[in-house]
Parts: structure tokens; sequence; C-alpha cells
């Protein structure tokens, strides 16, 4: 079953923001959450171009080019809120040391 893009774009927001706030925390836990950000996004873009895919499900799951930029976007922002995370955490415990 297709995921639609909507629950996909606010998943991966979520886990970027999620990511973020444990990695102020935990800054080691980029290692984790940054792969799992990647392998969400390339999951959904192989799935797209499967071979029993046709037009018509790639056309419903929107793969014009304005949702595959929104897409990709999403992925980045999710990923630049870990990093974002991880540099305040250790910034943070720089500063206590």
């Amino acid at each position: 079953m297709e995921w639609s893009f909507r629950l996909l774009f606010l998943g991966l927001l979520g886990v970027g923001l999620i990511g973020m706030f444990v990695c102020r925390r935990w800054p080691i836990m980029a290692v984790v959450i940054l792969p799992l950000i990647a392998w969400g996004g390339a999951r959904q873009m192989i799935e797209l171009r499967h071979v029993y895919v046709d037009e018509e499900i790639r056309a419903q799951a929107g793969t014009n080019l304005r949702y595959m930029v929104l897409f990709y976007l999403v992925i980045a922002i999710s990923a630049v809120f870990v990093v974002i995370g991880t540099f305040q955490g250790w910034r943070r415990r720089k500063l206590a040391a």
C-alpha cells in the first residue's frame, strides 16, 4: 500500500524535529537518525520506480516535478534539523566542560 505524500512529509519532518531534540541531549544519536531519514526517503523513491508500479499509481502518488522537489526538500530539511541539534548538543557539552 502506497503512503500518501502528506503523511510522508509530516513523518519525515517529525523525525527531523524529534531528532533535533534528541541530538541536543545525545549528539551521537545523529548516527542513528540521519540514516533513518535517508532510508525513509530512499524507500519511497525505490517503491515508486518499481517495475510493477504503473503510470496511474505514479500519477496518484504525485511523481510530478513539484512533489519530487518538495519531497527532496523535506528530506534535506529533516537532515538539517538533526545536524543543528547535534551542533547545539556538542556546543552545550563543550561550554559545560
